[in-house]
């Protein structure tokens, strides 16, 4: 059995500001006249009658889609193995982890499609699976070129079809981990500056042409190296343009230690070498303490040196939990392998399965289907 060591944490809890929304009355959602052809399980706002779910206690979630007082959300980002497509995948997890996730991610570049997509829709709006998207947006353009405007017929076209068909708030990224691409050379359109601009550009344009409800996250990957790089402080947009801070850390590795860690050491990793880095969790609660935050992405790899060590990360994992306060949100890479990380599936044994399938039922986290979208599905 691996034994790992954590490192001591001091848990820094700040009040996040917004609006509470007590979500005890079931929302239905209509298309508006003369919105033209929709998305198959496309929805447009309208006010829901009462209902039996009236009575029952409901979790209060913030119009920036924070869960108070209810634990984090549990969510997924399946990758399709072999033939499978995306909402095979997204089945196939839930069935084996035995509930429906809160959160679905998916990926999503260039200027040829729109989103929500109507698979998007279907899921987001499933009778009794009712999920919320996370979508990852990556232009194909510099991040110069869309801060100059060269984004702009596409940006007020998707802000339209937002508001035509998905007019709920879902949680947005731009360009997640933009540390892996940053080229300070100058001209190269990706520089830092460069992305902060394109980042104020963009969700200037949506808001401009009502897209307003998107609950926008700065999605870093997190980890050391660019941590302590100088340009690493001037990716960030500014707060009134971030309502979540999130990270894609990954636990693997051939020996314990900085990669191969437990929880705790994933999600506010440090390196020796970099002693001017203090881990992202503690950096972010420090430097916007008033931020939720999210594990966009996390897995940790199956080793087969170690065949105990995915299991018991898993049995651990909401005890560390608590003591990252600002995590509301865990959203998982389920990955076949063939990356730097490994396999991450969490079938990828019966032992890994059975402790996140036990993980994932927790009222740590927060109850599936409750607590925000519960509204049937379809034009009404």
């Amino acid at each position: 059995m691996l034994t790992l060591r954590a490192d001591q944490h001091r848990s820094r809890i700040a009040a996040s500001a917004g609006l509470a929304l007590a979500l005890s009355v079931p929302l239905i959602l209509a298309a508006p006249a003369g919105a033209g052809a929709e998305p198959a399980g496309s929805t447009a706002a309208s006010t829901a009658a009462l209902g039996a779910d009236i009575a029952r206690v409901r979790c209060k979630v913030s119009v920036k889609l924070v869960p108070n007082k209810c634990g984090a959300w549990m969510g997924v980002a399946p990758t399709p193995h072999k033939t499978e497509t995306y909402d095979t995948a997204l089945g196939k997890f839930e069935n084996r982890i035995d509930r429906t996730v809160d959160i679905v991610h998916y990926y999503m570049s260039g200027q040829a499609l729109k989103f929500p997509t109507t698979s998007m829709l279907e899921r987001a709006n499933e009778p009794g699976k009712e999920r919320l998207l996370m979508i990852n947006w990556k232009p194909d353009l510099t991040w110069r070129a869309v801060a100059d405007g060269e984004a702009d017929a596409y940006l007020v076209e998707l802000a339209q079809h937002i508001q035509t068909y998905y007019p709920d708030p879902f949680f947005l990224s731009l360009h997640a981990e933009p540390e892996r691409v940053v080229d300070q050379t100058k001209g190269s359109g990706m520089t830092a500056k460069n992305y902060v601009a394109f980042y104020r550009h963009t969700v200037d344009v949506l808001r401009a042409n009502g897209a307003d409800q998107i609950v926008l996250m700065m999605n870093y990957v997190g980890i050391p190296k660019w941590g302590v790089t100088p340009w690493f402080e001037t990716l960030y947009p500014g707060d009134a343009y971030v309502d979540w801070i999130a990270q894609d850390p990954f636990a693997f590795g051939d020996e314990p230690g900085i990669w191969l860690s437990d929880f705790a050491g994933m999600v506010d990793r440090q390196d020796p070498e970099l002693e001017d880095w203090p881990g992202f969790y503690t950096w972010a609660t420090t430097e916007h303490p008033g931020k939720p935050m999210m594990l966009a992405e996390w897995g940790v790899s199956e080793e087969p040196k170690y065949p105990d060590y995915k299991p018991d990360f898993f049995a651990h994992t909401l005890d560390q939990l608590k003591d990252f306060p600002k995590i509301k949100g865990l959203v998982y890479w389920d990955h076949p392998g063939g990356t730097l990380v490994g396999e991450t599936r969490v079938n990828s044994s019966r032992a890994s399965l059975r402790e996140f399938t036990r993980m994932a039922g927790s009222r740590t986290l927060t109850k599936p289907g409750e607590f925000y979208l519960d509204r049937p599905a379809g034009p009404q």
